[in-house]
């Protein structure tokens, strides 16, 4: 029986006296019978365009979803999951954020992953994009994140597995630091020089146990970081304790004046001694 038919649904045909029509690409579908072109195949429900392969229309997943296999040639699309992503459409896959990052389910780049532990910083590693979560200076791995390092301690570097710096003697630091000059000396009257080393300043010296005394009376100490004092010369005293200089020790007699036979030394207690004071003479002892 000659007669003619429509195309059915998902089916094209552009030219005329044919028996039979072109499909769509299974991913496609038209919205009518009677379509008479491959312009007419529309990609199904969520998919979207791929490419045209010889004229036909093919579809797939969008980016931030992976393709799963649905009933019959239907594709069907689910988001990526947390912590991955997919920047390309019609993939199987998504793939995942680098080591101790997340991000948001359907994700469409890498750099929409961010570090998840918290102290963690993101490191780039050959390109804007390609990252690396480590602990932030200041703190160091553990087993399930980052710890900050302990007081006394210190870490410069990214990704350290421990803090490796410690405070010079008689300093500490708060926990968390990450520099060498974050260490401050313990003691209240101690003095730190350019090397950060922390010592007692002129006019004490240490007193054992982490702490600086002032030189007692009669004593004194020109240097930082000594561990005693020096006696001041026969027959002197100072005024009072904590005194630096050998100049700070005067004759017990005011008939006496000190004389130094080093002025510009004054580092030993035996570069200075009392004499008469002008006017006067000294007598047979």
């Amino acid at each position: 029986v000659g007669g003619c038919q429509q195309c059915p649904v998902s089916t094209f045909q552009p030219l005329p006296g044919q028996v039979n029509c072109t499909a769509c690409d299974t991913s496609a579908t038209t919205q009518n019978t009677g379509s008479t072109s491959s312009a007419d195949c529309k990609c199904k429900d969520s998919l979207v365009p791929l490419s045209l392969d010889n004229g036909v229309l093919k579809c797939g997943c969008a980016e931030g979803e992976k393709t799963v296999s649905g009933e019959g040639e239907q594709q069907t699309c689910v988001s990526c999951a947390v912590a991955t992503f997919q920047p390309s459409r019609g993939q199987g896959s998504c793939l995942p954020c680098p080591q101790y990052a997340t991000s948001a389910s359907g994700s469409t780049a890498r750099d929409n992953c961010s570090c998840a532990e918290s102290g963690m910083t993101p490191v780039v590693r050959n390109g804007a994009l390609n990252f690396e979560c480590e602990c932030s200076a200041g703190s160091h791995h553990s087993g399930q994140g980052c710890d900050e390092c302990a007081a006394g301690h210190f870490e410069e570097q990214t990704g350290a597995s421990v803090c490796s710096g410690t405070c010079p003697p008689f300093s500490t630091s708060l926990p968390g630091s990450s520099s060498v000059s974050n260490c401050t000396c313990t003691g209240a009257t101690m003095i730190q020089g350019d090397d950060r080393h922390c010592d007692c300043p002129p006019g004490s010296s240490h007193d054992g146990v982490g702490g600086c005394q002032q030189c007692p009376v009669s004593t004194f100490q020109p240097l930082p970081g000594q561990q005693s004092c020096l006696p001041c010369p026969l027959k002197t005293v100072t005024a009072k304790p904590g005194a630096a200089f050998l100049s700070n020790c005067s004759c017990r007699d005011p008939d006496f004046s000190m004389v130094m036979d080093d002025p510009d030394d004054g580092l030993h207690y035996n570069d200075g001694r009392c004499v008469c004071a002008a006017g006067f003479f000294e007598t047979e002892r």
